[in-house]
């Protein structure tokens, strides 16, 4: 098994690498996320989450095109329609999501939320190793 190459080698550690602590962290909320709420629970605030962030990615179309010298070569059918209408039932479904299960939404959220301070810690933390 040793005489086999690696698929890929490990790039040198870097600063954005993640690292230890940070796994570690995610592990220990995911671990707790799991023994104190049901399946259904853990899948309502991921989803609420996910969407957020998939809406996210589809309003950065907006900022990217409104940047000089970024514009993409290419977009895709029915832009910007296409993405005002994809933006507005994504609003519907968050909507409706947060009214029927609040506490998830809201779970969600703050977990998303609390990687924020750790987040600038670890940055500023490696901004000064630097």
């Amino acid at each position: 098994m040793g005489d086999r190459p690696s698929a890929a080698p490990l790039p040198p550690r870097t600063p954005a690498t993640p690292s230890s602590l940070a796994i570690a962290l995610q592990a220990a909320v995911a671990v707790l996320l799991v023994m104190l709420g049901t399946f259904r629970e853990i899948i309502a605030y991921f989803i609420f989450v996910s969407v957020i962030f998939i809406a996210f990615t589809v309003a950065a179309l907006f900022v990217i095109r409104r940047r000089p010298g970024d514009r993409p070569p290419a977009l895709g059918r029915g832009y910007p329609w296409a993405a005002i209408v994809f933006l507005a039932l994504v609003l519907v479904l968050l909507t409706l999501t947060a009214l029927r299960n609040p506490k998830q939404a809201f779970l969600g959220v703050a977990v998303v939320g609390l990687g924020w301070p750790i987040y600038s810690a670890f940055r500023a933390h490696s901004r000064r190793a630097e």
